[in-house]
Parts: C-alpha cells; structure tokens; sequence
C-alpha cells in the first residue's frame, strides 16, 4: 500500500509539471559503518546500476546514502530541492515496508539517508534480506525515480528470521464485588432519637412563651 502511494504521488508530479526536464541522480555513495562509526563499505553507484547484496548488515552497523540531484534542463550548478525524496526499506520475507526521509545538506548541496540496523530491526521485527528502493519526485521536473539499489541482509545476535505472530488471547472477565450495605437503624430507634434532639428546642420555647406571658 505503501509503496503504491509512492507510484501515485510519482504519477502526480508527472501530469502537474509544466515541462519536460528529468531528475538526474549524481554522484550516489552507500557507505556501512560500525558501532565505532569507522566505514567498513563504501561505494559509489551510477543510475540505474545496483549494489551486490549486503550480506552482513548488523544490529550496530549503519547504513548511509548521500547523493546530488540536479535537472536536466537546469545548468549543473544550480541548487535542486526535491518535494519527496525517501529511502524504503522492504522485507522479502513480509512486504512488511518502512522508509526514511533523506535530508538535505544545505552546505553540501546533497542529501543524505541513515538507517541503523538496530532502528530497522525495532520498526520491522524481523531479519533476513530487505530490498532498497530510493524514491524522488520534485512538482519542477518529471517523471519522478524510483531506484532500485539493491538489497541488504540483516543479520546478528537477537534478529529473528522470521517476525513472531501477535497471538491476542481472551482476557479473564473483570468481576466486580460491592461491598455488603451497612446495616440501616431501626426506624422507631431513629423516631426516639429525633424526639429526644427536639426536646431542648421545645423546652427553650416554653420558656421563651412564659417569659412574654409574665
């Protein structure tokens, strides 16, 4: 469903822009890094042209994507901004899917995408291959991409291959107790004790009545 949302929004830039200039992807570097975040792959891909699988991607490991865009009606050092640029993460196992927003380096002029193996297997919950997709659309220039870089194998301690079925079991029915009702006096009981209470208030004006009398 996803990723269907992607090919409309992709279809939609095309019929909204006004001329025929293309997306072009430039200088697209994949790097791994480790938990001490020393490079461990690198390397550098020209569109449409994809990666050998990445069959060690781990817990600790992170994945980084930066790339330059540019459109091929604009001069090659003009600043491109896309409207949607985003990294999908598709599980081979599932079609379970999630994706990443690459963002842009106003310094460098490029975008940038990062994706820890421990986020990836805390969103998705399951190991095993996943597929890259870079999707990148831009209202200005059409068609919109949608790359195929390859795919990445995460493994390591504590990753499932396969994602546990949520198993909802009935709960216990809630039973709940009143409490015993407090045992009610007996009304005569409560007739004496009111005459009783009233009796200084009679009392009080008897004396009150003689007094105006004399």
């Amino acid at each position: 469903m996803l990723k269907f949302s992607v090919c409309l929004l992709l279809v939609l830039l095309f019929f909204i822009s006004e001329n025929r200039a293309e997306i072009l992807i430039k200088n697209l570097k994949i790097g791994i890094s480790d938990k001490a975040g020393d490079i461990i792959f690198k390397k550098g891909l020209t569109f449409p042209e994809k990666l050998d699988e990445i069959k060690d991607f781990d817990l600790s490991n992170k994945f980084i994507a930066e790339f330059e865009v540019k459109s091929s009606d604009g001069p090659e050092d003009e600043k491109f901004v896309l409207n949607y640029a985003n990294l999908f993460f598709t599980s081979l196992k599932t079609n379970a899917q999630i994706s990443s927003v690459a963002k842009l380096l106003p310094n460098k002029n490029k975008y940038k995408v990062v994706m820890t193996g421990r986020n990836l297997f805390s969103k998705m919950s399951v190991g095993g291959k996943y597929q890259l997709e870079l999707a990148l659309g831009s209202f200005k220039e059409n068609p919109g991409i949608l790359y195929d870089i390859g795919t990445l194998n995460l493994v390591g301690s504590g990753v499932k291959d396969h994602a546990e079925a949520r198993i909802d079991q009935v709960k216990p029915e809630i039973h709940h107790i009143f409490s015993q009702p407090e045992r009610m006096v007996i009304p005569i009981f409560s007739y004496i004790i009111t005459a009783i209470s009233a009796v200084p208030f009679f009392l009080f004006y008897l004396y009150v009545s003689v007094l105006d009398f004399l």
